[in-house]
């Protein structure tokens, strides 16, 4: 597997494909059921350059924050963060409604759709915040009265959602400068550290649903983002710890309650090791912490999760190699978590770290 340094990928087919053109074949393959879903009438804005830059135009050049970051000759991006962009592919004229896909452009695989979302064209003579509440999910918008895309009404746009208003959020941006490199992160500034996890995410993406992807990505964009404005030294759930900002931001910005929970607690396995090492239970206190449902209530991707943030240069592989062994050897957890996914997603990462 190898970092992919330009901007072509390989397609499922073996074929290359710019993010554009990929872009460009996933909306011809859902163009059918977008058009039924959205009702859309009359002509849509579908693949016309001139259309859809106007598209991109319209909705983001009133503000230098939101200016499009234009690929190839057809689609219009607008940037959230380094590999995360909305990209505009249609637009319902009765209502002034135009509707976007969000892409994540995975290192070493295809790009990933995260779901489709709308927004008004209101937000040109509005604030940039106020487009951020604009920034609606495709099934829970009672105006497109649309009877397809049920399987949106889910997890997936809410978080979907709770990403573009977190990349777009200006102290979101100024956080993750922070950071200089130091032990367990010679990466250094957040911003960094979160590159390293997308890393380590593309590796394992394939083994997980888009769903599960798009709460891994809120996690790695929300999880340390903190830590520069957080108090020192203080109990996971000290309201001013780096785990409790970023949690009770999440929460504003209306992620699911399991991420919310994940990104609270997202330490507690390390503490646990720690604790082990000092002959203090830490293999039975990690057993009860992901059987509470009340700390815990997706076990599963909390430790893929983990795994993704603990497996990497300047961190001790022991840590992970604990936390799977106690996983793999308690029969209560076999029956509420998918241990296989668990440790497959442990082998792929040993197998990237080692090889890279």
């Amino acid at each position: 597997m190898e970092r992919r340094m330009d901007r072509s990928i390989q397609f499922c087919k073996g074929e290359a494909l710019s993010l554009n053109e990929h872009i460009g074949r996933k909306l011809e393959a859902d163009w059918e059921e977008i058009r039924a879903g959205l009702n859309i009438t009359p002509s849509p804005v579908k693949c016309s350059e001139d259309q859809l830059l106007q598209v991109g135009h319209n909705i983001f050049i009133f503000n230098s924050n939101w200016a499009g970051e234009v690929f190839q000759n057809n689609f219009s991006f607008l940037k959230l963060s380094r590999r995360i962009y909305l990209c505009p592919v249609a637009h319902r004229p009765d209502l002034d409604v135009y509707y976007y896909y969000l892409v994540w452009d995975s290192p070493f695989n295809s790009p990933l759709i995260l779901g489709i979302y709308s927004i008004s064209s209101y937000v040109r003579e509005t604030e940039v915040f106020e487009a951020y509440k604009s920034l609606t999910d495709l099934a829970h918008n009672s105006q497109t009265g649309c009877n397809g895309f049920e399987n949106h009404r889910s997890e997936l746009t809410t978080n979907g959602s709770a990403l573009i208003r977190l990349l777009k959020d200006p102290s979101y941006q100024e956080n993750i400068k922070w950071g200089k490199p130091r032990r367990g992160h010679p990466e250094g500034s957040i911003k960094e550290h979160i590159s390293v996890l997308e890393a380590n995410l593309a590796c394992v993406q394939e083994l997980m649903s888009t769903e599960e992807v798009v709460k891994i990505l809120l996690l790695i964009h929300a999880h340390d983002t903190y830590k520069g404005i957080a108090e020192k030294n203080v109990e996971i759930t000290h309201p001013k710890s780096h785990a409790s900002l970023a949690a009770s931001r999440l929460r504003e910005l209306g992620a699911s309650g399991d991420v919310v929970l994940m990104c609270q607690y997202h330490d507690k396995p390390f503490s646990d090791y720690r604790k082990s090492l000092k002959g203090k239970s830490g293999d039975q206190r990690l057993i009860e912490f992901l059987s509470d449902p009340s700390k815990c209530p997706n076990p599963t991707l909390l430790a893929v999760f983990f795994l993704i943030d603990t497996m990497v240069p300047g961190k001790d592989l022991r840590v992970a190699d604990w936390f799977v062994e106690v996983l793999t050897n308690s029969e209560e957890l076999a029956k509420l978590m998918r241990l296989d996914l668990v440790r497959n997603v442990y082998k792929s990462l040993l197998a990237y770290r080692e090889g890279g």
